[in-house]
């Protein structure tokens, strides 16, 4: 008998000592569930076993074939393969079933503290979902809705076995848009869940910081052809939007076509944790170092300067970007509502002057691609 790992041993015993324990049907399957652990759940054991190969390797292999069997399965079971069939003991009985309360009881506390632990939760099923995969993501939704959790499932909405069940699923206007394709979930993550800059995440200020001097070191020491130097810079000019209509798509869950941020600026999809966060990003790197041009552009809806206690926290926000070596920020009053209806009601709006970048403009004179891009832009209310 030997340790593998924490929960696994390997055996090595005589073909009789088999003929025994297939003679008692595994007993240790039944005997090992009178352990239980302080919530009261049952111990269990899985069992794979190879014989009747040409040598022992072949025997180990044919063992290592049960136990995935036995598994896949459930566990709680003993399988055994020879060269030709796999044999099966145990499994699902009414003593499991006894069991299978406790079990539930525990994995479900567990779940729903999963669940609370989460901001946002997808929930899968296995490919070509049958009903029984629907029945159980809707139970899952459930628990979601209870916890007050945003939730989705995912699902192959042109290859499924329930449509019918999705479809009377979708009438219903709490679950109106709650099933969304594998690629929408991907999506999500990509845009929304990952780590970016402006979070005031470590990790990704020193990427950020390592880019921003490998840049800076490409142009160390290079002439122009008017015999001047090359200086790096973060400035994007305009091209944040028409450079990005002929990239592909990006990590940053960016569509093909779609907007960068403006110029050293947080991604259309950041969800920084407030303009302070942006701060310390943005200024985490070596800035001194690509100073020629591009501005950290942020956004604060109007209401914020109309108080002393709003004017003073943006006044320390100022305070900041200069401590830690800042060069170029620019701060933006805006209000989306105000320019959603512009878009609207451009005839009521014809005196509405916005900051773009290093100029302004009347809004409703821009291009479409440049109104969306600046509602797009994150909006701080304090």
């Amino acid at each position: 008998l030997r340790r593998l790992e924490k929960n696994r041993f390997l055996l090595i015993f005589e073909k009789k000592d088999l003929s025994r324990a297939v003679d008692d049907k595994f007993s240790l399957l039944e005997d090992i569930h009178l352990v239980e652990n302080p919530s009261g759940l049952a111990a269990s054991v899985s069992i794979g076993i190879g014989v009747d190969a040409v040598n022992f390797e072949e025997n180990y292999n044919f063992a290592a074939l049960s136990i995935e069997m036995a598994l896949s399965r459930g566990g709680d079971q003993a399988v055994i393969k020879d060269r030709f069939n796999f044999t099966f003991y145990g499994g699902r009985n009414k003593e499991a079933d006894h069991r299978s309360k406790v079990r539930s009881r525990v994995t479900a506390n567990s779940l729903m503290e999963l669940i609370g632990q989460s901001s946002q939760v997808f929930i899968m099923g296995h490919k070509n979902a049958d009903l029984d995969a629907v029945g159980a993501a809707m139970g899952i939704s459930c628990m979601c809705r209870k916890k007050g959790k945003p939730f989705h499932i995912v699902l192959d909405l042109e290859n499924n076995s329930a449509e019918k069940l999705v479809e009377e699923i979708r009438q219903v206007p709490e679950y109106r848009n709650v099933f969304i394709t594998g690629q929408d979930a991907l999506l999500h993550k990509c845009r929304f869940e990952t780590p970016k800059m402006g979070d005031h995440d470590e990790h990704v200020d020193d990427l950020a910081a390592m880019l921003m001097n490998w840049f800076a070191d490409s142009l160390e020491g290079e002439k122009n052809e008017r015999g001047g130097v090359w200086r790096a810079g973060t400035g994007s000019a305009m091209f944040y939007l028409r450079h990005a209509e002929e990239l592909d798509a990006s990590p940053d869950g960016r569509r093909k076509g779609e907007a960068f941020g403006t110029n050293y600026s947080p991604s259309l999809y950041a969800k920084s944790k407030g303009p302070f966060s942006v701060i310390q990003s943005f200024t985490h790197g070596p800035v001194n170092r690509v100073i020629n041009g591009g501005p950290l552009t942020m956004e604060f809806h109007s209401t914020v300067f109309r108080t002393d206690e709003g004017i003073e926290q943006v006044a320390k926000l100022v305070k900041l970007f200069i401590d830690k070596g800042g060069h170029q920020l620019q701060l933006n009053s805006v209000n989306r509502e105000r320019l959603l209806d512009a878009q609207e009601h451009p005839e009521n709006y014809r005196n509405l002057i916005v900051r773009i970048w290093g100029w302004s403009a009347y809004f409703v004179e821009l291009d479409k691609a440049y109104q969306d891009h600046l509602i797009a832009r994150q909006e701080f209310e304090q």
